[in-house]
Order: structure tokens, then C-alpha cells, then sequence
């Protein structure tokens, strides 16, 4: 969890927003850590246990007074003038009202103004520093409309044919999400409960051992088959399986951290090819909505600042799911499946 999100979720729990027991504590946990956020969960503990200030009765009696006066006079103006309004003759139109423009008190100030400011440079900065850049490496010609709109919508403005025609079917938009997703699943295997992906890297020169057995196609159209898993005790987080090339393949555990704890990406099904996403293990049912309901509830962040959901009643220490969408630079790469993560100590 990083300082922004720190703050606000710190922010919104005194505020009275309605935020989850584990956000606060993880926001807490990060305080402990970080020496600015930790001064500025000290200053919102001490405007928490401040107490609240109350005007005295005499003012408030004399502000209620005040104000009562100034709507009988208002109402005795506006009688006066409806009385003596002339019966007959042209009656100009009233001037329309012009609302007053709103205004926030005096006394308010947005508590992240630092921070918004600090945003605000950084954009104008990119933005201009992406103007500079382009100038001086594009071309001296200017790029026509369509190499503008080329540019901006990238792989999907050069489809194929074949592609194009898909995209105008009735089932284009399911197709197309599809046919990319399939695409871009990395090459998966399971072992002991847990997806290992393929990675590159050299094979060690020490002796490996069998420590098991694994059902995989390895990408051979052949078809699945049954393999030895292969370790190294000089690379305990790696496995290697012999491909149909008979060469070695490295596979590493896809895991991530909350906390600083490794969790480990859980098998909800094998993966007998590659191309094949991880889902939920058979205990969880798929979510109906986007908030994790009525599986699972937001429990908090982990170290990469993604939002994971958990049980009703239960915290992280036992494992945590993740919405479908992520990254493809995430350890999920982009699964669009919601995804269940353990603790591997």
C-alpha cells in the first residue's frame, strides 16, 4: 500500500465514510512503516479525540431571534408591495432570478491539497514532455487524419480482414475478448494445488531430481501427457519439465505479496493445455457483481495497491481472491477470471 491510499482510506474512516475494518488496519500497518504517514495518523488521532466545540446559548438564542425578524420583515415587504401593485395598465416582466453562485465556506480546505497540486504538475509535465518528445523524433511531415486515428487506436485500427469481418458479426464484441484473451494466457501448468508459470532462464548444471508428476500438453499439439516434474535444490522456486523438443523447460510460482507475505496463485481446475486461464477453487462460487457479493468482501489492498476480497467475516491471513481484469504486467496477467491466492508460508 502506497501514501496516497494510506491517506485517504485514514481520511474517509474519520470522516465517518463507511470503510472496511481491514482497510484501516492495513492503512495503519503502512503508518507504522512510513515516518510522513505515520505524523499524519497522529494528527487525525488527536482531531478525532479533540472535543467538539459548542456555541454559546445566549448567541445561538440571538441568531434565532435575528433570523425569525428577518423573515416577518420579509413577509411584511413583500404583502406591502401586493397591496399597492397597480390592477390595471402594462406590467413589466420581473427580472429573472439569478441563482447565487456556491461558494465553500471559509473554513474548509481539502485535505490532500499537497497531493492533488503534486498531481496536477505531473500531468502538465507528462503531457508536455510527450509534446517535446514527439516533435523532436517524429517525422518533419505532418501525419495525415487517418495516421492520427491509426496511432491512437493502435493493433485494433490494422485488423485483418478475416478480423473486420468478425467484428461486424452480432457476436464480435464476445469474439474479439475471446479470441485475446487466448492469445495472451501465458503458458500454464499445476502442481501440488498451485499454477507455476513458464519462464526463461538456463537450466542449472546441477542434477535434478523427480519430485512428481504433472498432466500437460506444453504447447504440443499432440495433446496432453503425463510429465516427471524435475527440481534443483540450487533453485528451490523453479520446477522443469521435459518439452516434446526434449529439451528442459523452466516454470516458476506465480505468486504475489501483501504485507510482505507470499501468496501463492491456487488451482480452481487442472490446466491440461496451455492457453487455459486459473479460476476459483470448486469451494467458491463466481461473484454475481463486481464488489466480490455475495462471495466476498473488500478486505483490502495488497502490495501492488490491487483491491482483494475475502469471505464475509474472515481477514487476508487465510488467503484472498482478485477481480478479474488485472494487468497483463500483474502476476494474474490479465486474467479474466476472478482468482484465488494462498499463503505459501
Amino acid at each position: 500500500m502506497d501514501c496516497l491510499h494510506a491517506s485517504e482510506i485514514l481520511s474517509a474512516a474519520l470522516d465517518g465514510d463507511q470503510v472496511s475494518p481491514g482497510s484501516v488496519a492495513h492503512a495503519r500497518e503502512h503508518c507504522a512503516r512510513c515516518p510522513e504517514c505515520r505524523a499524519l495518523l497522529e494528527t487525525m488521532d488527536r482531531i478525532a479525540s479533540a472535543p467538539h466545540g459548542r456555541a454559546p446559548e445566549q448567541l445561538i438564542a440571538r441568531i434565532i431571534d435575528a433570523a425569525r425578524a428577518e423573515a416577518e420583515a420579509r413577509a411584511e415587504s413583500e404583502a406591502s408591495a401586493a397591496r399597492t401593485a397597480p390592477r390595471s395598465g402594462v406590467v413589466l416582466p420581473l427580472e429573472p432570478v439569478r441563482p447565487r453562485p456556491r461558494t465553500a465556506p471559509a473554513w474548509w480546505k481539502p485535505h490532500f491539497t499537497p497531493l492533488v497540486s503534486a498531481a496536477a504538475v505531473v500531468l502538465v509535465v507528462s503531457a508536455v514532455s510527450t509534446y517535446v518528445l514527439v516533435q523532436m523524433t517524429g517525422p518533419s511531415s505532418q501525419m495525415t487524419t487517418a495516421d492520427s486515428t491509426e496511432l491512437m487506436l493502435g493493433d485494433d485500427a490494422r485488423m485483418s480482414g478475416d478480423e473486420q469481418e468478425l467484428a461486424g458479426s452480432p457476436e464480435s464484441e464476445d469474439a474479439a475478448q475471446y479470441l485475446g484473451s487466448v492469445q495472451s494466457t501465458p503458458s500454464y501448468v499445476v502442481w501440488e494445488g498451485t499454477v507455476w508459470a513458464r519462464t526463461d532462464g538456463a537450466v542449472p548444471r546441477s542434477a535434478l531430481t523427480s519430485a512428481g508428476t504433472i498432466t500437460s500438453d506444453l504447447g504440443d499439439p499432440d495433446g496432453p501427457a503425463v510429465r516427471d516434474v524435475m527440481v534443483s535444490e540450487a533453485e528451490p522456486g523453479a520446477i522443469f519439465l521435459r518439452g516434446p523438443d526434449e529439451a528442459m523447460i523452466r516454470f516458476s510460482q506465480v505468486a504475489r505479496t501483501l504485507g510482505g507475505r507470499p501468496y501463492a496463485l491456487a488451482a480452481g481446475t487442472s490446466i491440461p493445455s496451455f492457453g487455459m486461464w486459473p479460476t476459483l477453487p470448486p469451494q467458491f462460487p463466481t461473484p454475481a457483481a463486481a464488489d466480490g457479493s455475495p462471495v466476498f468482501v473488500l478486505g483490502g489492498f495488497d502490495d501492488r495497491g490491487r483491491d482483494v476480497f475475502v469471505p464475509p467475516g474472515t481477514d487476508t491471513s487465510g488467503g484472498f481472491a482478485l477481480a478479474p481484469g488485472t494487468s497483463p504486467d500483474d502476476p494474474a496477467a490479465g486474467n479474466p477470471n476472478w482468482t484465488w491466492w494462498e499463503p505459501l508460508d
